[in-house]
């Protein structure tokens, strides 16, 4: 009997464009994140980004 080893790509979207001071003001980024510090250019650019590191994920033969 054959083992083998599964390689799998997980990725969390982080959102790396927030102010030093971040973590004094508030409680969390995950789903709670204010639309005030959001930037649609730069999140369009990460969601790009990020679609394209995935992609490549699968291009490489991850299995998941």
């Amino acid at each position: 009997m054959s083992k083998k080893m599964e390689f799998y790509y997980f990725h969390l979207m982080p959102y790396p464009y927030l102010p030093e001071d971040f973590h004094h003001q508030y409680e969390s980024t995950w789903v709670t994140l204010p639309n005030s510090l959001y930037d649609p250019e730069k999140g369009h650019e990460l969601y790009n980004r990020f679609i394209d590191e995935i992609v490549q994920a699968a291009e490489l033969g991850w299995d998941g």
